[in-house]
């Protein structure tokens, strides 16, 4: 942001950034400022203008400042790494915590998203599909997406005449895809009122080798209904195979899941007892149980019947329970029976679960989050019961947004 040029009073440097990636001059929030600019201000104290600096970055992508997906294009890979990390520590300091290590922050590289959630909209004979603009509900016509997969960004060209032909004039819908061992599996939602011929169209288009489809399923709003199954869909853990159900969660790319698997792995250490809270599929189950006794809680039912048969069939020393640990969170006494706890909560983190943790006698306790706030939260109510932050290994999944997860190892 360049403003014309008004009488200077004063110029100050932009040191740091914020929470929502605007940069920050003394008490200023400065959006688009990025740390190494310098900001003009004239005699009232408003910006007259941006003196850029060092750490600028040429955006990758010609929908920048208009999507709503990426916020931090506009800076170089050392300063965004940087946020990552600085991300996580100032929510922590707003509780009065500071770990004892930080990790180098692990970054993904561009092309590797496996999966993504688009909206889509027939305008006349013309579809729009993407994500929304920022701050608004409107949608970017997505040309050109550098974060995501190979194999997404190509099934996006064949995806457009197809849903033209299938929704109605300003009809939505909203198409989500991961990319799993097996192919492509892909949820359409918002469909509706397909006849014969519109449902032949479907199977036709999932079927064709070149989309690399294993699973078509179709949501028109009364529940799943799989449209074309051209081979089972699979997640690989720790080499083992595992199916995946409908709509089940993956981790954001393939080399983020696995920073977070070593983490996990490393702050667990020799425990031989554990404990994996909001398991899913078994992403750090299975790793795990090649060197320790795993007990594998989730409430989502059908990923946990899915772990099962694998972890039987390669003999892995698992137990699982299908448990909503939001209403029922596992008890103190429990928790005793584990040398380590390990959880994966969802964004609205681990509140009720991390007090009964927290008068535990569990010695090592290991956090995995989405979401810096909830961590942050989570992390003081351990702190308050008496364990230490040793370690945060901050992950950057979401290249150039402003979503950063960490692992983390509380002990006591």
């Amino acid at each position: 942001m360049v403003v014309a040029a008004q009488a200077v009073h004063a110029i100050l440097p932009i040191t740091h950034m914020g929470a929502r990636g605007d940069g920050i001059a003394g008490s200023l929030y400065i959006p688009g400022g990025v740390p190494g600019d310098a900001v003009q201000l004239d005699a009232n104290g408003d910006i007259a203008s941006i003196i850029p600096g060092p750490n600028r970055a040429i955006p990758a992508c010609r929908h920048f400042g208009i999507c709503g997906g990426c916020a931090l294009q506009h800076i170089n890979n050392t300063t965004y790494a940087d946020w990552v990390s600085e991300r996580l520590l100032a929510a922590l300091s707003q509780h009065g915590i500071a770990p004892r290590l930080v990790h180098p922050p692990h970054i993904s590289p561009a092309g590797s998203r496996r999966r993504a959630s688009l909206k889509a909209m027939r305008e006349g004979k013309h579809l729009r599909l993407g994500y929304n603009k920022q701050g608004t509900h409107d949608l970017v016509d997505l040309q050109h997406c550098p974060v995501l997969s190979e194999s997404i960004t190509d099934i996006l060209t064949a995806l457009r005449p197809l849903l033209v032909s299938l929704l109605k004039d300003r009809a939505a819908a909203t198409i989500e895809i991961t990319a799993c061992d097996t192919g492509l599996d892909m949820i359409i939602r918002g469909l509706t009122n397909l006849d014969l011929d519109k449902r032949m169209h479907l199977v036709e288009f999932a079927q064709m080798p070149a989309h690399h489809i294993a699973r078509l399923t179709v949501d028109a709003g009364d529940g799943y209904e799989t449209f074309a199954l051209n081979a089972t869909p699979t997640l690989t853990f720790d080499g083992i195979q595992v199916a995946m159900p409908p709509a089940s969660f993956a981790q954001a790319t393939p080399d983020g899941e696995q920073a977070m698997i070593d983490a996990v792995k490393e702050a667990v250490g020799s425990s031989k007892t554990v404990a994996d809270l909001f398991c899913g599929l078994g992403t750090f189950t299975l790793p795990l149980s090649a060197h320790a006794k795993i007990h594998a809680v989730d409430a989502a039912l059908l990923p946990v019947q899915a772990l099962q048969p694998s972890a039987r069939l390669h003999r892995r020393p698992i137990t699982t329970e299908h448990r909503d640990l939001f209403r029922r969170p596992l008890t103190p006494n429990e928790l005793n029976m584990f040398d380590a706890v390990v959880f994966d909560p969802p964004r609205a983190g681990a509140n009720d679960q991390c007090r009964a943790i927290a008068t535990s006698t569990v010695q090592t306790v290991v956090a995995i989050s989405c979401n810096p706030n909830t961590f942050a939260r989570d992390a003081k109510t351990l702190v308050d019961g008496g364990y230490a932050l040793e370690a945060i290994w901050p992950i950057g999944q979401f290249l150039w947004s402003l979503h950063v997860e960490v692992v983390a190892l509380f002990t006591r």
